[in-house]
C-alpha cells in the first residue's frame, strides 16, 4: 500500500475521533460507568498502583456494583464525572501543600 498525504490524513481522523471518544467520558458531569483500568489510563499510573494506592483511597468515590450474572464475582465500576472531581480535588490540594511547605 502506498503511503499518500491523503492516507495519513485519513489515519489521524480515526485517530483523532478515538481520542475525543476517550477523553469524552472523562468529564466533570459525565454519567459513563468506567472501568478501574480506564481510570489507571486516565489519571496514568498502571492498573495496579490505581487499585492499591487511588482506588482504595478513603476519599475516593463509591463504586456501583454489579453481581455476576449466577451470583458469583461482583463487578465494579465507577462514575467518570465523580471520578474527574476526586481527581481535581487532589491536584489542587497537593498544590496547596507545595505552596504551604
Amino acid at each position: 500500500m502506498e503511503i499518500t498525504n491523503q492516507v495519513l490524513f485519513d489515519k489521524l481522523c480515526s485517530v483523532e475521533i478515538l481520542l475525543k471518544e476517550k477523553a469524552s467520558k472523562f468529564s466533570k458531569g459525565s454519567m459513563e460507568l468506567v472501568s478501574a483500568q480506564e481510570i489507571a489510563d486516565f489519571i496514568g499510573y498502571s492498573y495496579e498502583h490505581t487499585k492499591r494506592s487511588i482506588i482504595s483511597d478513603p476519599q475516593f468515590p463509591n463504586p456501583v456494583e454489579f453481581n455476576g450474572r449466577t451470583g458469583g464475582k461482583t463487578c465494579n465500576r465507577w462514575i467518570a464525572g465523580e471520578v474527574v472531581d476526586f481527581v481535581v480535588l487532589k491536584r489542587k490540594k497537593k498544590k496547596a501543600d507545595r505552596i504551604l511547605c
